[in-house]
């Protein structure tokens, strides 16, 4: 199946996802400038792209929070391992895609969201992967949860988040 992108002259010929509806944390054993970004476990989607000269629409969409609330939470997004659609970073700033800090407090969370086109020109398959990091060391991310997790507190909703990538074909 494809999708034709009226008057473009592209046309998205794959569509891979994941969802994830779980609670993950990932520990941020060393945060800081310059910050160690760690894999979000699970939040990653690999597509094996038809042809070299495809683009890829990569939109993420996720929910979360830190432990610590008034931690600053940054992220990166990278292509088997390397860093795409990020700021560059020199001196005090680091190469992310987007940082947020909870509003209020442990319990509650933030959304976080963007999208990227990327020009990979591989047929091999490749992994997306979303990667996140804190202002201080000694941080837990959590997703799709309040950062306390506390468990029997009203307000402690359950999200989910999701990597979607578009394989789009030019003509």
């Amino acid at each position: 199946m494809s999708v034709s992108l009226y008057g473009s002259g592209q046309t998205v010929i794959q569509a891979v996802s994941t969802n994830l509806t779980g609670t993950v944390t990932t520990a941020i054993a060393t945060g800081g400038n310059p910050a160690t970004f760690y894999p979000i476990s699970g939040f990653s989607v690999n597509i094996t792209p038809l042809s070299t000269t495809s683009k890829i629409l990569i939109l993420v969409q996720g929910c979360g929070s830190n432990a610590t609330w008034n931690y600053l939470t940054a992220f990166q997004l990278r292509r088997s391992g390397t860093i795409v659609g990020a700021s560059s970073a020199s001196g005090y700033n680091t190469a992310s895609v987007g940082e947020q800090r909870a509003s209020q407090d442990s319990n509650s969370q933030f959304n976080f969201n963007w999208h990227f086109l990327d020009s990979p020109a591989t047929t091999s398959t490749i992994t997306y992967q979303v990667y996140v990091t804190a202002e201080l060391s000694s941080a837990t991310f959590v997703l799709n949860n309040a950062g306390n997790q506390n468990a029997s507190a009203g307000y402690s909703a359950l999200s989910a988040s999701n990597i979607t990538v578009l394989e789009i074909a030019t003509s």
